[in-house]
């Protein structure tokens, strides 16, 4: 890839990274220490919220300097997230096979394709923002606001 795709890869990374420390990550605490909260949330929503909370760890891959880290990191946060999913799983069983999938299929060709494992990286991360976005709004459409921010406004932890 080029020096414009490596800078749109670290400039994504941190946009990842901030929607993950700001979306996913205190949803999924606030999740955790709620005990699900309603309607069941926590049964459907943890096997989500935790490998989607694991893919920080892309978003710090994208910010890697030497391409030998960069994929090491990769090659760790699809391991990580991988192992997330499959124990979310088995603790919740109702996420659809169909969710594992996509991310088993590009973290095997990622990691066994060493020339193009940033398209993946890239691929990756912005799957990865596009489901924080999506909790994002889901959020703003229950009258909420960003998850980090329940946490300061009302003292306690937000509802999920």
């Amino acid at each position: 890839m080029n020096p414009v795709t490596d800078k749109l890869i670290k400039v994504l990374g941190v946009v990842l990274l901030l929607l993950s420390l700001g979306v996913s990550i205190p949803l999924t605490i606030s999740t955790l220490q709620e005990g699900g909260g309603p309607w069941g949330f926590g049964v459907i929503g943890l096997p989500v919220l935790l490998p989607l909370s694991a893919c920080l760890l892309f978003g710090i891959a994208g910010l890697q300097q030497h391409v030998v880290k960069q994929r090491e990191f990769f090659i760790g946060a699809q391991i990580i997230t991988l192992i997330t999913g499959i124990v979310s799983f088995f603790i919740f069983p109702v996420l659809p096979v169909f969710l594992f999938l996509l991310p088993v299929l590009l973290s095997t060709i990622g990691i066994i394709n060493k020339r193009q494992f940033k398209f993946f990286l890239w691929l990756m991360i912005t799957l990865a923002i596009m489901a924080n976005i999506l909790l994002l709004k889901w959020e703003f459409d229950f009258g909420r606001t960003i998850p980090l921010l329940q946490f300061f406004e009302s003292g306690q932890s937000p509802d999920p």
